[in-house]
This record gives C-alpha cells, sequence and structure tokens, in this order.
C-alpha cells in the first residue's frame, strides 16, 4: 500500500495578534495516460485538504479545514485569525498523483484605522 501521508506538507506561522491567514496552494493538475477522446475523463482534478490548527500547551488544535477538488494550478485561501499564537498550516494531496505540491502561509495582521 502506498503511504499517502507523505502526501502533505506542513508550515508553522507566528501570529502577533488579529489578522488573517493566507494559504497559497500549488497543486499540479493530473492528466491519466487513457485513451484520447472526445471523452473529458481523461483528466482527473487534484483533490486536496487544507488545515488550520492552534498550538495550545503541546497540543495542536484544529481550527478549520476544508476539502475540494480544483482544475486549478494554484489557489488562494484565508482564514481570520482572532488572537496571536503559534499556527500550522497543513496541505494534504489526497489524490494520490504524483507531481510537485507546495504550500506557503503568511500571516498578514489586520491594521487598526
Amino acid at each position: 500500500a502506498a503511504d499517502l501521508m507523505s502526501d502533505h506538507l506542513e508550515q508553522e506561522v507566528r501570529a502577533d495578534g488579529p489578522g488573517k491567514i493566507l494559504m497559497k496552494v500549488f497543486l499540479p493538475r493530473t492528466l491519466n495516460e487513457g485513451p484520447k477522446g472526445p471523452s473529458k475523463s481523461g483528466s482527473r482534478f487534484a483533490r486536496k485538504k487544507l488545515e488550520l490548527f492552534r498550538l495550545e500547551g503541546k497540543d495542536w488544535i484544529l481550527l478549520c479545514d476544508t476539502t475540494s477538488n480544483s482544475d486549478q494550478k494554484s489557489q488562494e485561501v484565508s482564514w481570520e485569525v482572532l488572537s496571536s499564537g503559534n499556527l500550522k498550516c497543513r496541505l494534504t494531496n489526497m489524490s494520490g498523483t504524483e507531481g510537485q505540491f507546495s504550500l506557503e502561509c503568511t500571516f498578514i495582521p489586520h491594521h487598526e484605522s
């Protein structure tokens, strides 16, 4: 059996207060080597799961997650953060497809007006 757990990336981010976490994801679109015909069933979309965790004590607590199929190579997802703390973003490639995928997490603070 293939080890699908190796198909994920994690990145830790420090939030200095209220703001948002911006996750930029790049996942390859896969093309099956099937018969070429008018049918579009030869192309598969990259299925991915994005998760955001907060460190509380010694445990990572899941704050939110989303699973999606995407035919786009790149996607941006942002989540609101209400307080400071250590956060961890995780991208899981659930399609089991080979190819380079990447995750970039950035904390963007809210500016008081």
